[in-house]
């Protein structure tokens, strides 16, 4: 890169920071970050993301993921109907109140998952949004990937929480390490 395109990219970025500078110095502290300097969890990405290894085998995690039944231990509802085929429906909560449904829109089995996410009677109309869940077996664990795209659905994100996810990750995770779920975190 020539000295002139170095001066010229430099430049650039000072602008954008003295840009950005006046908002952070209101703020006291860089946006998004807490007292302590960690990213504050009230501030909701759009694009919610967990992951986690658990030592367990690929089969076990992956059936926790696609039998209904498996997610009352771990999940934040129960599982009433998931489906095996793209298409067929996904549905959580109880006989008497559906929570969330969506349909399956991937199934590679043991390797990824995909299904839309809807919440229902919650006070709110938002579309469907996509949740894809990643499987990789590394020798003795497997690494889980979550992605829940709620751009568009501003207060699904909202409920959902930027931790809800790693929330019930890490119940699932100790569910399988232990043979109890992770209490549900107290905030």
């Amino acid at each position: 890169m020539n000295a002139a395109r170095r001066a010229s990219l430099l430049l650039t970025v000072l602008v954008a920071c003295a840009a950005l500078a006046p908002s952070c110095a209101r703020a006291g502290k860089p946006r998004g970050v807490n007292q302590a300097g960690w990213g504050s969890p009230m501030v909701t990405p759009t694009v919610l993301t967990a992951r986690t290894y658990i030592e367990a085998d690929l089969a076990t995690v992956w059936e926790q993921f696609t039998r209904a039944e498996a997610y009352a231990a771990w999940s934040s509802a129960p599982c009433l109907e998931f489906g095996d085929d793209p298409g067929e429906p996904a549905v959580w909560g109880t006989p008497e109140q559906v929570v969330y449904r969506g349909e399956i829109t991937r199934f590679e089995n043991g390797s990824a998952l995909g299904y839309t996410f809807r919440f229902e009677d919650a006070g709110f109309d938002e579309p469907p949004t996509p949740v894809d869940v990643r499987f990789e077996a590394a020798g003795p664990v497997v690494l889980v990937q979550v992605r829940h795209d709620c751009s568009g659905a501003r207060q699904t994100a909202e409920t959902i929480g930027a931790l809800g996810w790693q929330k019930s990750l890490s119940r699932l995770k100790t569910l399988l390490e232990t043979g109890t779920a992770m209490p549900w975190p107290e905030d």
